[in-house]
């Protein structure tokens, strides 16, 4: 019975179609059936000789192992699990296994049996499933735009993330829920939600898809618009099966297409205000379809009359009719590119309007075709490109120096100014720095402000002591501004200079005339008074020679007297020359002749211990000169060469002949071109500093110790020169000694010979003269020299006094001799009034001041007699003026 039993039981067991099998308890195959061989690939016999964990996949091996250790615990008696077989022929097997553990009388476990059920095609099945719902799903998440699949009922069935995300619905159970069920799990929503309901219901009755934008309110206060499409599924018999939802946010489109609206239009405006750009637009057929305002004022036609217009009607003339209206078509019709060109257009009087046309394509959102042609008027270019050329010869023409440099300082381009003042030309700066000019005498802080204020955009301002080519120093005013572009950007500097080293010097000439002219003024008062006194003085020596015997013991003295003030007279004479006030008394002699006349007294001056040399030129000098005024020139510029000599050392005077040139006098504007005589004057003695050149013409200058020098001697020089036409110029080093170089203008004319002096005898006359003189003791004595010359004399000691006397005094008074200036009126308003009373009354103007300080007080033409004056002289002028017809 046993024995049938187990027969039927190996009947059952090798034909199952599960694979089956019984296991020994430490996982060794004891029996296994047919199936499980034919499913795993080995052989029952390859099989008994196995263990289960050699054919198990490694990663389900720990769970089966726990799963058995609790069978044979005790802990459970079978289970259940899907697991992964390793076949022979390397393939993996999905099995759905069932295990049952089997136990002795004791309990103990003593093996298991498990069946197999092959699962792997149904695993496949599941893998491929998943897949495609995880590709749906990510497809679906992926998507920005919202997503819903609804039931006929309104129920949600899935929704992307983005629509979970939009609704606030992340981590809620939505699934099966219909709009007004999800509104209370986003409170916010809730308005939202119901008015989805309401659209999708109108969704539901639309005929097909029905597309609407819908604008959903956000929690940060904002708003998006969505773009949203409901499409309706239903079954056959009319029943609603489902709804699909698309919903793309267009919040940015919407945006965008509104400023887009905005652009065009500013755009639009734009076109039509530019001005002098003609912008014209035809449609393909050559219809005028825009027309700006400033093809209005090009062309001539108004935008209403343009409008609808085609182009060979309005602005193409007919010689280019044919061809334009050819580039067009085939445009149109190929797609052919016009290229931009120059042309001859014509405005609404036939006019020629020469532009430059180029052209823009443009298809609409319908297909249209359209043409818009941009023209350049090239009159106006025309007219700019001349005004540029004007001014670019300008600035190269003009005689300021122009220098651009990039923003680091790099020349750039300068004009031909640059090049006459410098000596560089065009090629050896560009693209240096402009410190190439630089003479080392301008202080650093300088260049530090200039850059400081340039690069802030401003202008700066100042002088710069720069070195030609040829390395002579030259001031220029410069003044240097940023050149910035449309934006505002520094891109370059401009600097224009202005060689001021002629007017600096000039300017310096005229400064020391003003001093000159101050000081005079007072020399000029100053010999007034001295010579009031110096004629009262000589005039009494003569009148009492007059009456003196030359063997009378007091003719020596009044010889004495008359030689004091002869001196005095001369010092006077020193006085107007320093101030340039001096009458001058030129004559033609020979240069050599007169230094050597001087040279005597000149050594008698400089003493024992200095050599005087004298070097004249070898042929005759002819200068017109007055001989007194070189005499104080040679004697203050020998005396000044002694007194910087210390101890012994050489004088040398010389004289020459030069010839001035044209580039001489462009450094010495004070000279003229033509032929010179040079007067040097060199020594060799303690020379001059710098410092002191620059001041040495300077009136109350000096070098030497105080109670040495007075300051005056070189300004008198200076004057004195200047007076005879000629120039003065000083070279000195310190420790080297100092060169005085004198140029007067050479003369051809032979030497005049001084006229001997005529002896002091009176003119004598009969005629009644009115002498009016505010000085008393002058009064007396010119009254007494007239008297003594046989005049009738009538006198006055000011000007009412005198209109008295002769108001009183009935027989004609034939001459006036009366000072300039006295307090109370002059002697040119006097004689003015009594010339009224009196026509045949003549008048003898005398003055201490020198004739060019009376230039404002004298009537022009009128005689002077300058004081202090001899009584010949007196006499001899008196004789003169009253004789005169």
């Amino acid at each position: 019975m046993q024995k049938q039993q187990e027969e039927l039981f190996k009947v059952f067991f090798d034909n199952q179609v599960v694979g089956m099998m019984k296991v020994g308890a430490e996982g060794q195959y004891q029996h296994v059936n047919k199936h499980w061989s034919e499913m795993i690939g080995y052989s029952v016999e390859e099989l008994l000789s196995m263990n289960v964990k050699a054919i198990t996949h490694p990663d389900d091996l720990p769970r089966q192992t726990l799963f058995d250790c609790e069978l044979e615990e005790g802990t459970r008696t079978s289970y259940r699990m899907e697991k992964r077989y390793l076949c022979k022929s390397g393939d993996v097997l999905w099995g759905d296994l069932s295990v049952t553990g089997v136990y002795d009388a004791q309990g103990t476990m003593t093996g298991m049996v498990e069946l197999i059920l092959d699962i792997t095609e149904k695993k496949a099945a599941e893998k491929k499933l998943a897949m495609v719902e995880e590709w749906q799903r990510t497809l679906l998440n992926a998507s920005p735009d919202i997503i819903c699949f609804k039931d006929g009922a309104g129920r949600w069935l899935l929704a992307n993330e983005a629509d979970l995300k939009l609704f606030h619905l992340e981590g809620v159970d939505y699934q099966g829920k219909t709009d007004v069920d999800l509104a209370p799990y986003s409170s916010f929503f809730s308005a939202t939600f119901m008015n989805c309901a309401a659209t999708d219901e109108k969704a539901w009755t639309a005929d097909g898809i029905s597309i609407v934008e819908e604008i959903i309110s956000t929690p940060d206060c904002g708003e998006k618009t969505y773009e949203v499409i409901k499409h309706p599924l239903f079954y056959p018999d009319g029943r609603r099966k489902a709804l699909v939802v698309l919903g793309r946010d267009i919040t940015a489109r919407k945006k965008a297409e509104e400023l887009l609206r905005e652009s065009e239009a500013k755009f639009r405006s734009l076109l039509d205000s530019l001005e002098h750009i003609p912008i014209r637009g035809y449609d393909s057929q050559r219809k005028v379809i825009y027309w700006n305002t400033a093809s209005t004022e090009v062309y001539g036609f108004s935008r209403e009359e343009a409008l609808g217009c085609k182009m060979e009607d309005l602005i193409i003339p007919e010689k280019l009719q044919e061809e334009i209206v050819a580039a067009v078509d085939s445009w149109r019709m190929r797609g052919a590119a016009i290229p931009s060109q120059k042309l001859v257009l014509c405005d609404r009087d036939g006019n020629d309007v020469p532009v430059y046309s180029s052209y823009i394509f443009h298809q609409t959102d319908t297909g249209a075709k359209e043409l818009f042609c941009v023209d350049i008027d090239l009159r106006t270019l025309h007219k700019a490109e001349d005004r540029l050329r004007r001014l670019a010869a300008a600035v190269e023409q003009t005689g300021e120096t122009i220098v651009i440099t990039d923003t680091d300082g790099i020349i750039e381009y300068v004009n031909s100014a640059f090049t006459a003042v410098t000596g560089y030309s065009r090629a050896e700066v560009l693209g240096k720095n402009p410190r190439l000019l630089n003479s080392g005498e301008q202080d650093a802080a300088v260049y530090i402000e200039l850059w400081a204020t340039i690069t802030r955009g401003y202008t700066w301002k100042g002088q710069f002591v720069n070195k030609k080519k040829d390395g002579s120093r030259f001031v220029e005013a410069v003044s240097i501004s940023p050149i910035v572009d449309e934006v505002g950007t520094i891109v370059n500097f401009v600097a224009t200079k202005r060689d001021i080293t002629e007017q600096l010097r000039t300017e310096e000439l005229y400064r020391q005339s003003q001093k000159m002219e101050a000081v005079g003024q007072l020399a000029g008062g100053i010999a007034h008074d001295f010579n009031n006194m110096l004629a009262i003085i000589l005039g009494q020596v003569e009148i009492a020679f007059m009456k003196t015997s030359s063997n009378d013991p007091q003719y020596k003295r009044l010889l004495e007297i008359q030689v004091a003030a002869n001196r005095s007279a001369e010092l006077t004479q020193q006085l107007l020359g320093f101030a340039r006030k001096q009458p001058s008394n030129p004559q033609v002699v020979n240069i050599n002749d007169e230094v050597t006349t001087v040279l005597q007294m000149l050594k008698r001056v400089i003493g024992e211990h200095i050599d005087l040399l004298w070097r004249p030129g070898e042929e005759p000098l002819f200068v017109s000169i007055d001989s007194g005024h070189l005499g104080q020139i040679l004697t203050n510029l020998v005396v000044n060469a002694r007194d910087a000599i210390a101890g012994s050392g050489t004088i040398s005077i010389s004289t020459s002949s030069c010839c001035l040139d044209e580039a001489y006098c462009l450094r010495h504007p004070e000279s003229h071109p033509g032929e010179y005589v040079e007067l040097k004057i060199n020594d060799n003695g303690c020379g001059m500093s710098p410092e002191a050149l620059e001041k040495i013409f300077e009136p109350f200058f000096t070098t030497k110790e105080l109670h040495r020098g007075t300051g005056l001697g070189l300004s008198m020089v200076f004057g004195l020169v200047k007076q005879n036409n000629g120039c003065i110029t000083v070279e000195s080093t310190l420790g080297q000694g100092s060169l005085f170089s004198l140029l007067f203008p050479r003369t051809s004319k032979a030497a005049q010979r001084p006229q001997s002096i005529e002896n002091s005898i009176l003119v004598r006359g009969t005629e009644t003269i009115l002498v009016v003189e505010d000085e008393a003791a002058l009064l007396d004595i010119t009254v007494a020299m007239l008297t003594e010359a046989g005049y009738v004399v009538l006198s006055a000691q000011g000007p009412r006094e005198a209109i008295r006397v002769v108001e009183k005094f009935n027989p004609p008074v034939h001459l006036l001799l009366t000072d300039i200036v006295m307090p109370e009126m002059s002697g040119v308003e006097l004689s003015a009034q009594l010339e009224e009373k009196r026509h045949e009354l003549k008048t003898l103007f005398m003055s201490g001041y020198s004739q060019d300080n009376l230039t404002q007080h004298r009537r022009k033409g009128e005689d002077l007699l300058q004081k202090p004056f001899t009584a010949h002289q007196l006499t001899q002028k008196i004789r003169e003026v009253l004789d005169h017809e």
